[in-house]
């Protein structure tokens, strides 16, 4: 499989809410099919985290960290190479 990015980042981990630690749900990331990516910065452009840059002008890469799982990129991206996976 032809994948730049494959990691998960549970959400509110360390967080606390009232002295409680938050739960760990997992939120779904992209995956971008990097040998297919366009690098057309579409997915850049509409993220409103910035989470994801295009690299050399060649394909795109996901800040899992800074990423909300809001799956714009995905919606947007012109190629369809995009998809958003929880990871289990």
């Amino acid at each position: 499989m032809n994948v730049l990015q494959r990691s998960c980042v549970p959400c509110s981990v360390g967080q606390t809410r009232r002295g409680r630690l938050m739960g760990t749900r997992k939120r779904p990331l992209p995956v971008v099919e990097r040998g297919s990516c366009v690098a057309c910065g579409t997915c850049q452009s509409v993220c409103p985290r910035g989470a994801i840059s295009v690299r050399r002008g060649l394909y795109a890469v996901v800040d899992p960290a800074r990423c909300v799982g809001c799956g714009m990129c995905s919606r947007e991206c012109p190629a369809e190479i995009i998809r958003m996976e929880v990871c289990t």
